[in-house]
């Protein structure tokens, strides 16, 4: 049996490790919508947008291949399949 206090720490890290990912998110989300109000519809714009789609889009899959990862049974089969 573990020591309470290393299931503490465990806990933390993965709090910790939520927060980042949702934080990192929230930003790439912001920064895409921040992108389309000053760029708009140019092909600068255009770019941008596809660019920023492409970076959220390989984060995303990053996060899901972790999970699956972590997963056991039917769940990692469902993780690695939403992967793709």
């Amino acid at each position: 049996m573990e020591p309470k206090g290393s299931i503490l720490i465990e806990r933390m890290a993965r709090s910790q490790r939520t927060l980042r990912i949702a934080v990192l998110s929230l930003a790439l989300v912001m920064v895409h919508a921040t992108g389309l109000v000053f760029l708009g519809t140019s092909a600068a714009g255009s770019f941008f947008s596809d660019l920023m789609q492409l970076i959220i889009g390989v984060a995303l899959v990053a996060v899901v291949f972790r999970t699956a990862a972590r997963s056991r049974g039917l769940a990692c089969s469902f993780w690695y399949l939403t992967a793709l």
